[in-house]
């Protein structure tokens, strides 16, 4: 059995390898931690999502597109309501 800070060192470590940045594998590791806290699977999850990864890897994250047109036509459409 692991401790819980072993968890989280373990789980942040092998998220950092699959290629998350240190940001993301801080949260993914405090989550098992609290996962397995709990009770919940988080580490037998992690795993089967790390190797499901691993096969197929999917590509990067696209950037979001943000239309400056829309934004403005609902702050316009919320301050009217004030």
């Amino acid at each position: 059995m692991q401790s819980f800070s072993e968890i989280d060192t373990t789980s942040k470590r092998a998220s950092k390898a699959a290629g998350f940045s240190w940001g993301v594998a801080e949260e993914i590791g405090k989550n098992m931690r609290n996962l397995e806290m709990f009770g919940l699977p988080g580490i037998k999850n992690l795993n089967l999502y790390l190797k499901k990864i691993k096969k197929n890897p999917s590509e990067k994250p696209k950037k979001i597109k943000f239309f400056k047109q829309s934004f403005q036509y609902s702050r316009k459409k919320n301050i009217s309501k004030i």
